[in-house]
């Protein structure tokens, strides 16, 4: 028999995310997704955590269907001038939260299941020492904000990074043992 025909769809997403298919394909490497002639696959786009779809251009042409639905099925491929281009924006980023012998808290909404905070928003963590099984406290060594030491988060037993705009970590330190209070 004859081989079957197969076409080249251009496919290129920017950084904050990727484009995937479940539909069968001949290869796909080089933002280049090669088909068989007549199928329709569907494009799926995931952006990574922290950023969203920005744009999705089917042909060049902007499709606000794909990205409200995050994909595109393509109709019968019967050429190689077929092209998907998608650009995610980022709309959060990663707040890092680490305590040793205590607890750190905070009330802002999603941040447990993620530790994602949504760019211009602010965030305020609360820590306390945790109890030894003679009810004796650890003590607060040190807190560090973004790997820097800083007394008066550690004074106050809180902190607010406001306004996020990168990345975040702060990692508050209790003593190795308890201070034995009798």
């Amino acid at each position: 028999g004859t081989p079957t025909a197969t076409y080249g769809i251009t496919t290129e997403s920017g950084n904050g995310g990727y484009l995937s298919t479940n539909d069968s394909y001949v290869s796909w490497d080089d933002n280049s997704l090669v088909v068989y002639h007549s199928s329709t696959p569907t494009i799926n786009i995931y952006p990574n955590r922290g950023f969203e779809i920005d744009k999705v251009k089917i042909d060049g042409v902007e499709n606000e269907q794909a990205k409200a639905d995050g994909s595109y099925t393509f109709p019968a491929i019967s050429n190689n001038s077929r092209s998907i281009e998608v650009t995610f924006k980022r709309v959060a980023y990663r707040v890092y939260s680490y305590v040793y012998h205590g607890t750190i808290t905070t009330d802002y909404e999603g941040y447990d299941e993620l530790d994602y905070v949504k760019i211009g928003d602010d965030i305020t963590f609360t820590f306390a020492p945790l109890q030894d099984q003679s009810g004796n406290y650890y003590e607060i060594e040190n807190v560090y904000i973004d790997n820097v030491l800083n007394e008066e988060a550690k004074n106050a037993g809180t902190y607010t990074f406001e306004n996020v705009q990168a990345e975040h970590s702060i990692y508050v330190e209790y003593s190795e043992d308890p201070v034995i209070t009798h």
